[in-house]
């Protein structure tokens, strides 16, 4: 698969090197700077700057991966979306709804994901599948850290991840308000970090999201009768662990990004897209009622 690449920030160059570890090539570029140097993991004979329509447009290029900020990542996407080229979207992908144009969402879910590779990973699956069957209680979900700052709102970069946990687990993505979500910024000058309750099929959710909490974590605990299931992702560790108790189940976040990637790769279906798309409402009301 060659790919072309819009963004070379550092999110972009490990999507890159886990690309190409599946075996894809990187053919073009198109980056803010066109006149710097890529990084090294850009770095090939074959390489090209090209701008990213002209990416869409060119028939060598099998996949767009944008990793760009999200106005032009979500313009790539839109675009890709028309052209029928395929596309991965870094989030937040500024979408609320899907556009009317797309009558077949069917093929979108093959052509278009959302970097929501956390969702890839066994630990995670493995929990899923110790949790079908049984009757979840509650979930509570923590995504948040020290930063980074970036030019958007924290939650739109931490909570994509935090709820499409919670819709792949509970297999729907119907969630309502629990009470009033509000905003804690004691923590961290400048960050955010939102905590609320939501309902999601029988399930009560609580969620904390964002980029002001001073002790970064990343975690899914799962209650079903007395006993406690949990995904977590511990910081500063290069692995996730899924713990029913004991014993722990562990795997690289590498593994899971690389399996994100090979599923792309394959054309199979995935529900990311749809995830994000919910995901993006309920943070924007979120955040518009926090305020």
């Amino acid at each position: 698969m060659n790919l072309g690449f819009v963004g070379v920030g550092p999110w972009a160059q490990k999507l890159a090197a886990a690309f190409r570890e599946c075996g894809a090539e990187v053919v073009a570029i198109d980056r803010k700077r066109a006149d710097e140097y890529p990084p090294n993991c850009f770095a090939s004979e074959k390489y090209v700057y090209q701008s990213w329509r002209g990416q869409i447009e060119n028939p060598t290029i099998d996949a767009i991966i944008a990793c760009a900020p999200p106005d032009v990542t979500t313009a790539v996407a839109l675009e890709c979306a028309k052209a029928g080229k395929r596309c991965v979207a870094t989030k937040p992908l500024m979408w609320t709804e899907m556009p009317l144009r797309f009558s077949s969402y069917e093929r979108l879910t093959t052509c278009l994901y959302v970097d929501l590779w956390r969702l890839y990973s066994p630990a995670w699956l493995a929990m899923k599948e110790e949790l079908r069957g049984k009757k979840i209680d509650r979930i509570d979900v923590a995504f948040c850290g020290n930063g980074p700052f970036r030019s958007f709102n924290g939650a739109l970069d931490y909570g994509p991840h935090a709820l499409a946990f919670v819709f792949d687990l509970m297999g729907t993505t119907g969630a309502q308000f629990d009470g009033d979500p509000y905003c804690d910024t004691s923590q961290v000058d400048g960050g955010r970090t939102y905590i609320g309750g939501l309902r999601c099929a029988d399930a009560f959710v609580t969620y904390r999201i964002g980029n002001g909490s001073g002790k970064p974590e990343r975690s899914v605990r799962v209650r079903v009768g007395d006993v406690d299931y949990t995904w977590s992702e511990p910081d500063g560790c290069p692995e996730e662990f899924y713990r029913p108790g004991e014993p722990i189940m562990f795997c690289a976040k590498t593994h899971s990004l690389r399996r994100f990637c090979r599923a792309f790769m394959a054309g199979e279906p995935s529900r990311t897209l749809e995830y994000s798309i919910c995901a993006q409402r309920l943070l924007e009301r979120i955040i518009g009622a926090a305020k």
